[in-house]
């Protein structure tokens, strides 16, 4: 295992729309494909958190709908970014669906 720098709290959100697809985005910092996810702020609860990553990344306003687990194995929790930090990750995780206005999801074959 790789020297972890730093410990943090995040959040990670998984969004289906009506036919069950989730939403992924491609992450401008490592180049993978994932679902919303960010840290945690000080004063933040983690649904807060959760809801203003989502804002922050896809500009879709959600509602959490349930709490999906807490992960903190560092086999799948611990991330190298491109200026070297390691980073191990306790992150919560919820399901959450979009607000408001039908959005409809467009499909890249990248």
């Amino acid at each position: 295992m790789k020297k972890i720098d730093e410990l943090k709290a995040g959040v990670a959100v998984v969004i289906l729309n009506e036919k069950k697809q989730v939403l992924l985005q491609k992450r401008s910092d490592v180049g993978l494909w994932g679902i919303p996810s960010g840290h945690i702020e000080i004063g933040e609860t983690v649904s807060e958190a959760a809801i203003r990553e989502v804002k922050e990344e896809t500009n879709l306003d959600i509602r959490i709908k349930k709490l999906i687990g807490v992960y903190s194995d560092p086999d799948s929790q611990v991330f190298a970014y491109p200026n070297g930090k390691v980073v191990h990750f306790i992150t919560t995780c919820f399901l959450a669906e979009i607000m408001g206005v039908n959005y409809d999801v467009i499909l890249l074959s990248r």
